[in-house]
């Protein structure tokens, strides 16, 4: 075994949902103060979802049958395509349209760089290093916590675009930390070439992993309820007489209880196996789903928030170790693409889905709706995992 990269690949977490916490939980906060409307912005987001979408299995199939590995390489450009896009938003006037397609391509160039990240804990791995990944994503958790605790303090003591260029060093540091990622050996180049050979094509990889690809609409389901609820918390919150600081102590809650569960991921892991760590999840978010619909307090709402330890980590962790146990060696990248864009397309949908049902129907609707939607996620889930797993069996 080679030496230990889980400080250097929990630093880069760190730095990447640093980043992130700025650029998209606090996308609303900046781009109201430069006069865009609520709409607007959540069609900016929204964009730079479905493109993320659209192209992480492209990237990915890219990189699987790269004859040599270009993830770090990857990475190192998304990173500089979203520096240069908020340097030009900080700097540069531009007219509103601009604007906006800059500031979603750098939401873009970051958000597709997840299953990219995913793919390095089990890349590294294979050529005789050591990575803890629950380790380094909960580090990422925690860097995310931290960074928006402090971007808020910026926002409101120095103005929204001290946030942009916060986050703008942490996009910097996080290339840095892709840069300085060891190269692999000969020999293990040698071996991975072997196995690239044997790669199969975007379209073929749809054929050769049918029930894998059929049990993403489960991931995408369970992505599309996170969303809904928790990026319209406010909503849920005022219904119960809470306000926007209420939802900020909720999200801090879910985050602390985030941080231990991913840590010990792995543990859980070895012990259950990932067909129940799956499954788990989607009852998890169904019993969260249970729960807010007859929630009547802001308190009972913190302790709803204590089951984030299930739903959302098994389902952010547990979809790196699924797609390494359903797809071969050839189509790592691939897997860790698809299974990233599934959820990300349901963060899509859940986004916009969840305005336009509170606009017509409330929050009660949302909840109800909500709801249907996890047990659609777990139904898909119990008849395609058997099948979907059968190649690691």
């Amino acid at each position: 075994m080679k030496r230990n990269l889980t400080l250097h690949y929990s630093l880069n977490q760190v730095f990447y949902w640093a980043a992130i916490g700025g650029v998209v939980s606090f996308a609303a906060s900046y781009l109201l103060s430069q006069g865009f409307t609520a709409a607007q912005i959540g069609w900016i987001l929204f964009g730079a979802y479905i493109l993320s979408f659209l192209l992480q299995p492209v990237v990915g199939a890219f990189a699987d049958r790269s004859k040599k590995s270009v993830l770090t390489l990857i990475m190192i450009a998304l990173c500089c395509v979203s520096a240069l896009c908020y340097l030009a938003i900080l700097f540069i006037p531009a007219g509103k349209l601009v604007f906006a397609l800059l500031y979603l391509v750098g939401v873009l160039a970051l958000d597709m760089q997840v299953p990219l990240m995913n793919s390095l804990s089990v890349y590294y791995p294979k050529h005789g290093y050591k990575i803890n990944y629950g380790l380094g994503r909960g580090m990422g958790g925690f860097g995310y916590a931290l960074a928006t605790l402090g971007y808020g303090y910026l926002i409101e003591y120095l103005g929204e675009k001290f946030m942009v260029a916060a986050a703008l060093v942490f996009i910097v540091l996080s290339a840095l930390m892709a840069v300085t990622y060891p190269k692999t050996e000969a020999s293990a180049e040698s071996g991975e070439l072997s196995e690239k050979q044997n790669t199969v094509s975007l379209a073929k990889f749809f054929v050769k992993y049918k029930w894998y690809c059929v049990s993403l609409l489960g991931v995408l389901f369970l992505g599309m309820f996170h969303v809904m609820t928790e990026n319209y918390f406010i909503e849920i919150f005022k219904r119960i007489g809470g306000d926007n600081s209420n939802v900020g102590t909720a999200l801090f809650i879910a985050t602390l209880t985030e941080l231990p569960a991913m840590a010990v991921f792995t543990v859980v892991l070895n012990r259950l196996g990932i067909k129940k760590i799956m499954l788990f999840s989607a009852l998890a978010f169904m019993l969260k789903a249970v729960l807010l619909i007859f929630a009547t307090t802001v308190t009972q709402i913190y302790l709803i928030q204590l089951t984030q330890c299930v739903n959302y980590v098994f389902i952010a962790m547990g979809q790196v170790y699924y797609a390494e146990e359903c797809t071969d060696a050839a189509d790592m990248i691939k897997g860790q693409s698809t299974v990233t864009a599934s959820y990300t397309l349901g963060c899509a949908v859940g986004n916009l889905l969840g305005g336009v049902i509170i606009s017509a129907s409330g929050v009660a609707a949302l909840l109800n709706i909500g709801f249907g939607v996890t047990v659609l996620a777990l139904a898909v889930l119990i008849i395609t995992l058997p099948k979907s797993l059968k190649k690691a069996a």
